[in-house]
């Protein structure tokens, strides 16, 4: 899905669940959303930042998955892992898109 100026609205991220997944993790969503307001973007960095320090501290040291998409009022996030046996954790997030004007 685009938005009207032609940005993708989905995003799906795997970071290794190390000491620079919280780095990378935010740069990359910093970058790749660029186009949205910086107050709205900056809180989306910061909630994408802190599911992913929280998982890759108490986590399984699996893979780290972020997936964001955009509505036209709300953007919906989730930060999870899943292990070999198919059991994960997910932290789901969503920003009101009117509350960052």
């Amino acid at each position: 899905m685009e938005t009207a100026s032609g940005n993708m609205t989905d995003f799906c991220l795997v970071v290794l669940a190390n000491d620079e997944a919280v780095s990378h993790a935010s740069e990359t969503v910093r970058s790749r959303f660029a186009f949205l307001a910086e107050e709205t973007r900056m809180t989306l960095v910061s909630a994408v930042a802190e599911r992913v320090e929280k998982l890759a501290e108490h986590g399984d040291g699996g893979p780290i998955a972020v997936s964001i998409s955009l509505e036209a009022d709300v953007i919906h996030g989730a930060v999870s892992t899943e292990d070999d046996t198919g059991e994960g954790t997910a932290s789901r997030f969503e920003i009101f898109l009117s509350d960052q004007d």
